[in-house]
């Protein structure tokens, strides 16, 4: 049977929601540059205004290119104008200007725009952000959510001026500097603890991971992995997912041992064979050399290695 063609007006709702969550990965700077053209301006008048090169603008155009993943501009005759994809994003960014004078004067200081995975940016990222901003009020700090390739991507788009993560390191690309590594531990509840001795005990249980690309279950030492058998994979797609899971007795989950000692310790979840080699994870900042964010870079890893991975 043939699946019905969308509406045009849910098409449309679809884009207009999926343009306005792309909108947020936007500096000031590229809000103003699309509201310019967007007024009818050329690209060698908006560079003028905005006091920028014109391939300082080709640049940026390129940038929100790639973060809509749309092409902004074509070519029409000796002339470029704006694609009609470019023109609902340019109308997105004038809304959203508008938007920002109704409820603020304009924005003063620097600001950074750093990613980081849900659970990380939650236990770790934010309350640092929070003290730094404390001490530096005038600097804005944003928060951008996503998964490690998601946030490269977005760090080479130029969306995000950093991201904490533990991805390896693009040679060449960006400024790389080591902040902690957290160690990880197999726990599951208390009663289904008491049955595992030995790997061997491991067959009478689910392994709670991940994804199909089994990130924690890689944590094991290779020499390990042949004696743990499980009775059955359920791929629960977070970590705090996993963690309600073994903390339920569904089965044994492989999670940071930051993330879960507060529950060890308040006897919710147990640590089962703690002499397995675990690999702990390493977490790096990922910064822009481009940005002049260097000073800031700075002072966020002091603040992250100073308030250290919790749960929460």
């Amino acid at each position: 049977m043939r699946t019905k063609d969308l509406d045009p007006r849910q098409h449309s709702q679809a884009a207009d929601k999926a343009a306005g969550s792309r909108l947020r990965l936007l500096d000031f700077d590229d809000l103003f540059l699309l509201k310019h053209l967007l007024e009818g301006n050329t690209i060698a008048a908006t560079a003028k205004q905005l006091g920028l090169t014109q391939p300082a603008i080709t640049q940026r155009v390129r940038k929100i290119e790639r973060v809509f993943a749309e092409p902004m501009l074509t070519k029409v005759g000796r002339h470029v104008k704006l694609t009609n994809e470019g023109r609902a994003i340019c109308i997105k960014a004038a809304d959203a200007l508008s938007l920002m004078h109704e409820v603020t004067a304009e924005p003063e200081g620097a600001s950074l725009t750093i990613g980081a995975a849900p659970s990380v940016g939650q236990r770790w990222l934010w309350p640092a952000l929070r003290e730094l901003h404390a001490a530096s009020p005038r600097v804005l700090f944003h928060c951008a959510v996503g998964s490690n390739d998601e946030l490269l991507g977005l760090l080479d788009a130029g969306a995000i001026e950093a991201c904490l993560t533990s991805a390896p390191v693009p040679l060449g690309s960006f400024g790389a500097l080591d902040v902690a590594d957290d160690e990880h531990v197999m726990v599951t509840s208390p009663s289904l603890a008491q049955t595992i001795n030995e790997p061997g005990d491991l067959r009478r249980t689910l392994l709670l991971e991940l994804d199909r690309s089994f990130p924690h279950l890689s944590r094991v030492d290779a020499a390990s992995r042949p004696a743990m058998k499980f009775g059955d994979i359920w791929f629960l797609g977070t970590l705090a997912n996993i963690a309600a899971a073994a903390q339920d007795g569904y089965g044994v989950g492989i999670l940071p041992r930051s993330l879960v000692q507060a529950l060890v310790g308040a006897g919710k979840l147990s640590v089962v064979l703690p002499s397995l080699d675990l690999t702990p994870e390493s977490f790096r900042l990922l910064f822009r050399r481009d940005r002049g964010a260097e000073p800031l870079v700075e002072l966020l890893i002091e603040r992250l290695r100073a308030e250290g991975l919790k749960s929460v």
